[in-house]
């Protein structure tokens, strides 16, 4: 298995020897590289044979340019090239504006090797090539994201080094791994192409990195992008043409011609409002509605007439389609997207984005696996799926086995004779600057009379904590699903307006993001986003799986810090948790308790039972979490029931009966 973070595209087999050396020492020392031929651009390469010449990059460590026996000559050219690539680089995505020429720039942290020999001891090659000054660590990043194609918005890190916790996290440079670089780049010859990982691994950035490529490569290939929740659909949309723009595209996007940005479904009237309703009106089929049909049901109907009517093979009418969080599909859609295709289908999956499915565990199928999260500090992520897992509990609501651990990205060292297992996550660059003490997530307990003024003075605290802080970095998500929470929804859009002047957007009647405003949700329309500070609210801890579910998602929409607030309440649960909280956050780990052989058994038995609840109790759960009166209430359940959606998922569900009650 490659490791996670080595890349490699050389191609000289005199290499092969030295690549390995590099990829285990990668591995044994958790450190990023990359041996390239010459930096990634949309410049052609250089025809002539520079096969004994490549460039290795690597964080904290000059950019080095290495001739592997390569004739002086050779190895000048070869300089030459890649100094005229760099510079092309630069100027492309206007670094010069920040930092001056690139050749006065470049002294202090690019350096040549003629001697391989300095490869036989590579911890000392990265001691004598190493850089020290913060300035130049900075400087070698941005560098090597130039190099890789993981290109950084340079007026967002900036030149200067940063003074907030805040800016530090926003500003800190980012770059593909060896797993996301191997995504981009490498092309694999078959129609349906899988990635799956962690939420918060790049999974959007790499597709719309991967888009990119496909869209610039041929003026007539035509791409659908698509997802399950309109929210994100809408996000993603906005997002493309500001990526477009930053990635300094030339070709414009022909909008509904050659490419298509929408949720699955879609509507009937409006053919590019879904990728089913794009294919029905198409290809002349029927539409179903979620009045008539599951997504899947609609899916196989559709799969079916166009066998039916294209016997001899169906004529396609898209090169390529981008699946997000594509485990919210079953294989119907898959199966559809398939048929209409020349080319290929890329499926972007979360493994644990539903920590109480089925199976947890790696899909070996998949092409492209990522266990690092790069989005959520390691201490919150172990925090929501403890949490969500019920595992400070005295009985776990689901457990893992070692290897579903290990999948999900976790050290696992299990102690047999306490009968604990001690899981931790490796450190993750971007968070590698914040204090070691750092609480990515603080617990606060409120009173049901004074969770606005709670709300308003933890904001308070960020705003003078962090002076760069803005509005559109805070997120409050409200986690009970019932009518409790749109009251206090409406109590703090008075209070917001009324102590920081600030418009809010409750998301769960808008269905989209809006700048400039405090986003307020409830748990549905979250997904996918993410926010510097987010405020979750809960009235309290309770034994079900979609709560808890939405729980370890909500906790993981921070990049920097989560404010927990729960309502005063079960003293003895609270202790427990704080106990594993205090670890986590001070030791980075979490000692966990191993069931008994019985226990794990129960908890199984518990898990598939509370899969298979009935219909009704879903949709009345949800309906109890919308703001209408007792009769309206009963008469949506009852035209819920008579509806088709017995094969629909929990997810699914909630979001029809949502739409039930906005077009009643």
């Amino acid at each position: 298995m490659a490791s996670p973070l080595f890349y490699s595209d050389v191609e000289n087999p005199q290499l092969g020897a030295l690549c390995v050396q590099l990829e285990e020492y990668s591995r044994a020392q958790n450190r990023t590289i990359y041996v390239l031929k010459f930096p990634k651009s949309d410049l052609e390469e250089s025809r002539e044979n520079f096969d004994n010449c490549f460039i290795l990059l690597s964080p904290d460590c000059k950019v080095l340019v290495v001739s592997y026996n390569a004739e002086a000559d050779k190895f000048e050219e070869y300089m030459d090239e890649v100094d005229s690539i760099m510079n092309y680089l630069y100027s492309k995505y206007e670094y010069r504006v920040h930092f001056g020429r690139f050749s006065k720039w470049k002294n202090d942290i690019v350096d040549t090797i003629e001697d391989i020999s300095e490869f036989s001891d590579l911890h000392r090659l990265f001691n004598v090539y190493s850089v020290i000054s913060p300035q130049q660590k900075k400087n070698v990043e941005l560098l090597i994201t130039l190099c890789t194609g993981s290109i950084n918005d340079i007026n967002r890190v900036k030149n200067n080094l940063p003074d907030t916790l805040l800016d530090q996290v926003k500003q800190k440079i980012q770059s593909f791994d060896g797993d996301q670089t191997r995504f981009i780049y490498q092309e694999l010859d078959k129609p349906i192409i899988k990635i799956q990982g962690l939420s918060g691994t790049g999974k959007t950035e790499l597709l719309l990195h991967k888009i990119k490529e496909l869209y610039q490569k041929n003026d007539n290939f035509k791409i659908f992008v698509t997802c399950h929740n309109k929210i994100l659909a809408d996000a993603l949309k906005k997002r493309i043409p500001a990526f477009f723009d930053f990635m300094k595209v030339t070709k414009q996007i022909e909008w509904n011609e050659r490419f298509w940005c929408a949720n699955a479904w879609g509507h009937y009237q409006h053919p590019n409002s879904g990728l089913y309703s794009f294919i029905c009106s198409t290809y002349g089929l029927n539409f179903y509605s979620f009045r008539e049909a599951s997504f899947d049901g609609a899916c196989k109907y559709a799969i079916e007439k166009l066998k039916t009517k294209y016997p001899d093979g169906i004529p396609p009418k898209l090169d390529y389609i981008f699946i997000d969080e594509c485990q919210d599909f079953k294989d119907s859609f898959v199966e559809l997207c398939s048929m209409v295709t020349s080319k290929q289908v890329f499926l972007a999956g979360d493994i644990f984005q539903s920590i109480f499915a089925e199976n947890i565990a790696r899909d070996y199928t998949a092409d492209y696996f990522l266990t690092k999260c790069y989005r959520t500090d390691p201490k919150t992520l172990m925090f929501a799926h403890a949490l969500g897992l019920g595992l400070f509990e005295e009985t776990p609501l689901r457990w893992l086995s070692k290897g579903n651990w290990e999948a999900c990205g976790y050290d696992c060292e299990e102690k047999l004779t306490d009968e604990e297992i001690i899981l931790k996550r490796q450190p993750v660059r971007r968070f590698v600057d914040l204090p070691s003490d750092y609480k990515s997530v603080v617990i606060k307990q409120y009173q049901q009379d004074n969770i606005c003024e709670q709300v308003s003075l933890s904001i308070r605290n960020i705003l003078e904590e962090n002076s760069t802080c803005t509005v559109d970095d805070i997120c409050i998500i409200l986690l009970d699903n019932n009518q409790n929470t749109y009251t206090i929804a409406n109590k703090l859009e008075f209070t917001i307006g009324r102590d920081f002047e600030w418009q809010v957007n409750k998301a769960y009647e808008s269905k989209k993001s809006v700048p400039n405003t405090l986003f307020i949700s409830n748990r549905n329309n979250v997904k996918g986003l993410e926010y510097a500070f987010v405020i979750c609210i809960t009235n309290g801890l309770i034994d079900n799986y979609t709560y808890r579910n939405a729980l370890y998602t909500m906790l993981t929409r921070s990049f920097l810090q989560t404010i927990f607030m729960v309502q005063e309440g079960d003293n003895g649960m609270m202790e427990s948790i704080m106990k594993g909280y205090n670890e986590i956050m001070q030791e980075q780990k979490m000692t966990i308790h191993i069931p008994s052989a019985d226990d794990i058994e129960r908890i199984a038995t518990r898990f598939n039972e509370a899969k298979s609840r009935p219909l009704k109790d879903i949709i009345k759960e949800t309906i109890n979490g919308l703001e209408i009166d007792e009769q309206k209430a009963e008469n949506m359940l009852n035209v819920a029931l008579r509806m088709n959606w017995a094969d629909c998922s929990e997810e699914e569900i909630r979001e029809k009966v949502e739409m039930l009650n906005k077009i009643w």
